[in-house]
């Protein structure tokens, strides 16, 4: 069989092609890395500390996930990873971002949780004095003071704002017994 060299060229340049493009591979390690990055997000409190960073770490890995159907969805030489290369880096670093803003939040709301708290003791021990052993008052400030427990328990949990809600309840009750 005698065959042009322009058809020979054809041919080995697509068999070339098909050869290449067999050998591109899914970046799998770099995906299962990235989706590990949103879990690691999430464990940081991610959901709680920075919802709007985990939304976006969240859709870039919708993006990717729609990206590796598509390309699932194609035949294998017609396959190209580098869309899904980018999509991957992406998710991880909105993923990390996630992370990094959770992390900040939260130490900034365990803070604030243990400043409020420490604010509390002064006037509960003021208001203690002056209240004696019995009455009402001394049933408000126990009240307070289960309250400020709670507040103590939920910190020594890492559920800061729960801490925070405890300790305004014990507030607004001090407040109230001072205003009487």
């Amino acid at each position: 069989m005698n065959t042009s060299p322009a058809l020979r060229r054809s041919i080995l340049i697509l068999a070339l092609a098909l050869v290449s493009s067999a050998c591109a591979k899914e970046p799998t390690r770099q995906v299962m890395q990235a989706r590990q990055a949103e879990k690691a997000a999430r464990a940081e409190g991610a959901a709680e500390y920075a919802p709007g960073a985990l939304l976006a770490a969240e859709q870039a890995g919708a993006a990717l996930d729609a990206e590796l159907q598509a390309q699932h969805e194609r035949l294998f030489f017609l396959r190209s990873y580098d869309d899904l290369r980018i999509l991957t880096r992406a998710y991880a670093e909105a993923a990390e971002k996630a992370t990094a803003e959770a992390a900040a939040a939260r130490a900034e709301a365990q803070r604030h949780a243990v400043a409020v708290i420490q604010q509390l003791r002064a006037p509960l021990e003021q208001l203690r004095e002056r209240a004696g052993a019995g009455g009402l008052l001394a049933i408000e400030l126990e009240k307070a003071q289960a309250h400020i427990d709670a507040a103590n328990t939920a910190l020594g949990q890492r559920h800061y704002r729960d801490a925070e809600s405890h300790a305004a309840a014990a507030r607004a009750i001090l407040d109230r017994v001072v205003a009487r």
